[in-house]
C-alpha cells in the first residue's frame, strides 16, 4: 500500500516538473529572441527617452565636412544601396547630453575609412549604433543598403567587429574560434571547414 501510494506521488511530481520545464523553456526562448531582436531596448527607448531638439548646424563648418554632408544628403536610393556605409545626420543623445551630433559619412567600395577623435568625441557611440548596441536618436544610417534602424539582423550578416579589448576567448584555439563565428553567422555545418581553411590560407596563418 505504501509503495503504490509513493509511486503515484512520484509520477505525479515528475509530471509537474516536466511540464514546468517545457513551459520555462518556451518562455526563456521567447525572452532570448526578444532580446536578440532588440525588443526590450526599443521599449525602454520609447518609454523613457525623450531626445531634446538637435542644435542647428555650424554655419562656419570645415569645407570638407560641408562637402561630405552635401554628398551624403544628395545620394539617391540606388547609390545608398551600392555604398558600403552611409550615415545621414546620425545623432545620439544620452538623456539631455548630445554625444553624436549629426554625423554625415559615406564609405564607398574599396575605401578604407578611419574615424578619429579625442576622448569623448563620440566614436564609441557611433560604433555602438553601427552594431545595434545603441538605438539611433536622430538621423539614419545604412550598411550595404540595410537600415540601422530596423534591419539590424540583416546587417549582422554583412559586418564584423573587432573590439579594442577581449576580442578573443583565451581558452579556444584559432580553429575553434573561427568555427564559433561561422556558426553565429549561419554558415552551414558542411561548409565550415572549407571556410576556415580558406581564411587561414588567405590571411597566412595556416602554420599557427
Amino acid at each position: 500500500m505504501f509503495n503504490e501510494t509513493f509511486g503515484r506521488d512520484e509520477r505525479h511530481t515528475f509530471g509537474i516538473n516536466f511540464l514546468m520545464m517545457g513551459i520555462g523553456g518556451v518562455i526563456f526562448l521567447i525572452i532570448i529572441l526578444m532580446k536578440d531582436y532588440l525588443v526590450f531596448m526599443w521599449l525602454r527607448y520609447k518609454l523613457f527617452n525623450r531626445s531634446p531638439q538637435l542644435p542647428p548646424l555650424n554655419p562656419s563648418m570645415d569645407e570638407d565636412v560641408f562637402n561630405e554632408m552635401e554628398r551624403v544628403r544628395n545620394k539617391s536610393s540606388s547609390a545608398v544601396t551600392e555604398s558600403h556605409l552611409v550615415l545621414n545626420g546620425l545623432s545620439k543623445f544620452y538623456g539631455n547630453h548630445l554625444a553624436v551630433n549629426q554625423l554625415y559619412v559615406g564609405v564607398e567600395s574599396a575605401e578604407c575609412f578611419g574615424l578619429l577623435g579625442v576622448n569623448g568625441a563620440g566614436k564609441t557611440s557611433v560604433f555602438k549604433m553601427l552594431t545595434g548596441d545603441e538605438i539611433i536618436s536622430a538621423g539614419q544610417g545604412w550598411i550595404h543598403g540595410f537600415s540601422l534602424k530596423n534591419q539590424i539582423p540583416k546587417i549582422y550578416q554583412q559586418i564584423g567587429y573587432c573590439p579594442q579589448y577581449d576580442a578573443l576567448l583565451p581558452d579556444l584555439s584559432g580553429r575553434e574560434t573561427l568555427k564559433i563565428f561561422c556558426l553565429l553567422r549561419g554558415i552551414p555545418h558542411n561548409e565550415i571547414d572549407d571556410v576556415i581553411n580558406s581564411f587561414a590560407n588567405e590571411l597566412g596563418f595556416t602554420k599557427y
